[in-house]
């Protein structure tokens, strides 16, 4: 009973719970933090927790992955972490939390049509269908199922700019899947979140010096400390150690709860009215995604053993 808090399947949930409550965080703080601010706090928050961590283990190859692999890491760090959470706090600043989870919900679909594209891999017809099935969900997300918007292209701004992070978080996913060849995912997490601070620091002390004075009260602290410790750092660590003992198969059905949980919390805690259109639109995203995930047109790669073993010590020794 001692240790039922590390089931695989509890830490799963929470770790989804804590990705849900990202966007919700990120619309009470937009009125008082910018975007990059925002973001950039979140990271120095979790880098502070994450280098210690992997100096003690694996402070000697730093050097060596960062030499071999910097060009992935780079990407990395301009894609995901300078600029995907940071257009998603600027799109909930314009656009609802619940909008900004179930478009977020439609990333699998960019992913593998970003891999199809640039990869070569594959596609089943059960995958053509399922994009074009999130690809309506999409459509109808943005235009409230108003068929007059459709046709005029009218959309939220923000709901467009939650597209262009999905679009980055894409292309993330796909230099993280070429990088954990050759380290484990916390040690990239950790090299690309040092890069993508050196990115966020400059353009966050420009933000602040252009825009109004910026006031951070003890909320923006809670808000910026939950960020970096909750969703950088306890989620991925929990998020992995399921993934370790369940497989990646077993774990991805969990993914289905994230959008789920900024429902919920969006309801509670902003207020937020669950419109018609979003239920539509966010049920034929997730059957998109279901379809595209389940459908086994991409062969499945074995993880790298060392990988595996070095996620394992650290689950181990962490949790």
């Amino acid at each position: 009973m001692a240790r039922s808090w590390r089931s695989p399947h509890l830490l799963l949930v929470l770790s989804t719970m804590f990705w849900g409550a990202n966007a919700v965080v990120g619309k009470l703080l937009s009125n008082q933090l910018p975007p990059f601010t925002l973001n950039a706090l979140r990271w120095v928050v979790a880098t502070a927790i994450l280098v210690p961590l992997v100096w003690r283990r694996e402070g000697e190859t730093l050097r060596y992955y960062w030499r071999s692999q910097w060009r992935l890491l780079v990407v990395m760090a301009v894609t995901g972490v300078l600029g995907f959470n940071a257009l998603v706090y600027l799109g909930v600043h314009y656009t609802s939390a619940i909008n900004a989870a179930l478009i977020n919900s439609s990333a699998p679909i960019m992913i593998a049509l970003l891999s199809f594209l640039f990869s070569g891999e594959r596609l089943s017809g059960r995958q053509v269908l399922g994009m074009l099935a999130a690809l309506a969900g999409v459509i109808w997300i943005l235009s409230k199922g108003d068929l007059s918007l459709i046709l005029s292209l009218h959309f939220n701004y923000g709901d467009l700019i939650i597209l262009v992070a999905i679009l980055l978080w894409s292309i993330y996913s796909l230099a993280v899947r070429r990088v954990v060849k050759y380290m484990s995912n916390l040690v990239a997490t950790t090299i690309s979140s040092l890069l993508g601070l050196v990115f966020l620091v400059p353009i966050s002390l420009w933000e602040i010096k252009s825009k109004n004075p910026v006031h951070i009260g003890w909320e923006t602290l809670a808000g910026a400390v939950y960020l970096g410790v909750f969703c950088s750092v306890l989620a991925f660590l929990w998020w992995n150690y399921g993934v370790a003992r369940l497989g990646p198969a077993g774990a991805a059905v969990f993914m289905y709860l994230t959008p789920l949980f900024t429902v919920l919390l969006s309801f509670i805690i902003l207020g937020e009215v669950i419109e018609a259109s979003q239920v539509t639109g966010g049920l034929l995203v997730m059957l998109g995604v279901y379809l595209t995930s389940s459908s086994g047109g991409e062969k499945r790669r074995r993880p790298d053993r060392r990988v595996k073993a070095l996620n394992t010590e650290y689950h181990k020794k962490v949790i």
